[in-house]
């Protein structure tokens, strides 16, 4: 997760989501993620697994300030903000770790509150709610009830922060056995370094 991400979680806190801010920094094995963890549970009054993950983040857990001198120290420590990357590169990515398998890398610069949506008529329908949702209720049941389910990009289109992606998909449904070709178009709306909204539509077949 890059410094970006990890800002993310730091405004979550300032606003009291702490909920939001949690979920977010797990997926995130850095040392610097390390040390919000164990801050978010400190403020939580959990102190045994604060003092777990100051130690993951090579702290002295007993040698900490106040939660608001934590707080501080911790954003003091951030490198500086490099350029937000372009929302084609941030789809780009998206679909390559798809590709490889790579679930972490395909959340990792998807907005805390992005509303993902399954079109109706395909597996996992509906609208979901946040990555855990995203991937507790899209991904995870994909793997689990079809067979080599994927998505085949053919083309992305760039239009600043709406991202077009037309291409197909092909997989094996577990229990029937049928397989399954479907060619349909992503969009993608990105703003502020992370992906807000994506939304699912069947193409038309290509004339033969």
């Amino acid at each position: 997760m890059s410094a970006t991400h990890l800002r993310q979680v730091l405004t979550h806190l300032h606003a009291g989501r702490w909920t939001e801010a949690h979920d977010l920094v797990q997926h995130d094995d850095s040392p610097l993620a390390a040390w919000l963890h164990g801050i978010l549970h400190i403020q939580e009054g959990d102190l045994e697994d604060a003092e777990y993950w100051y130690g993951k983040a090579n702290r002295h857990f007993r040698s900490r300030g106040t939660l608001a001198e934590e707080l501080n120290r911790w954003e003091a420590a951030l490198p500086p903000e490099m350029p937000l990357r372009t929302a084609h590169q941030i789809v780009a990515d998206h679909y390559a770790a798809s590709a490889r398998g790579d679930l972490v890398a395909m959340m990792a610069e998807v907005a805390p509150d992005v509303q993902w949506t399954e079109m109706a008529g395909f597996p996992c329908a509906g609208t979901h709610v946040g990555p855990a949702q995203v991937a507790d209720k899209v991904f995870k049941v994909l793997g689990s009830e079809w067979e080599g389910y994927r998505f085949a990009l053919e083309t992305l289109i760039d239009a600043g922060d709406c991202i077009v992606g037309i291409g197909s998909y092909h997989g094996t449904y577990r229990q029937t056995g049928k397989a399954m070709t479907a060619r349909v178009a992503h969009v993608w709306r990105v703003e502020g370094g992370l992906v807000r909204c994506w939304w699912r539509r069947r193409c038309a077949e290509r004339p033969r």
